[in-house]
C-alpha cells in the first residue's frame, strides 16, 4: 500500500510494473490511500480481504487474461459496497462486454492528468449517489 492523505481507497491491477508504480504515485501524491496488484489472483486477494476499497483501477488485459471474470465475481461487491470500477482498455472493441455495463472506461495510452480528473469524477459521483 502507498500511504495517501485521502479517505478514498484505490487498488490497481495493473500487470506492467512501470504503469502500476506511475499509477500508483500519481494517485498517491494526489492523497489517495493506493494498492497496487500485478496479477488477478493478487487484485482477488485483495478486494476479499478485509481492506476497503472505494475504487477499483482494473487492467481489462493482465498478461494473457481478461479480467471479465474477476469482474463477475465482484458483481455483488460492487453493489453492497459501492465499489466503483474503471476499467483500462486498450481498444475500445470490449466496451460492450456485459461485465463493463456499470463500469467507467479508461483507454490506454493513458494521461495521467486524464486519470486523475476521472478518479475525481468517479468519487464525487460516487458521493452524490450515497446521499
Amino acid at each position: 500500500m502507498l500511504n495517501g492523505k485521502n479517505n478514498a481507497s484505490i487498488l490497481i491491477l495493473e500487470d506492467n510494473p512501470a504503469l502500476s508504480r506511475l499509477y500508483g504515485k500519481v494517485l498517491n501524491q494526489a492523497g489517495y490511500h493506493v494498492y497496487l496488484a500485478l496479477t488477478i489472483n493478487d487484485a482477488r486477494a485483495l478486494l476479499f480481504s478485509q481492506e476497503h476499497f472505494d475504487i477499483f483501477l482494473c487492467d481489462l488485459q493482465v498478461g494473457q487474461e481478461l479480467s471479465l471474470e474477476l469482474l463477475r465475481e465482484i458483481k455483488s461487491m460492487i453493489m453492497q459496497r459501492h465499489l466503483q470500477v474503471v476499467v483500462i482498455i486498450g481498444s475500445m472493441r470490449f466496451r460492450l462486454a456485459p461485465e463493463l455495463a456499470s463500469a467507467y472506461l479508461i483507454e490506454k495510452p493513458i494521461d495521467v492528468n486524464v486519470l486523475q480528473a476521472m478518479i475525481t469524477r468517479v468519487l464525487a459521483t460516487r458521493n452524490v449517489q450515497n446521499i
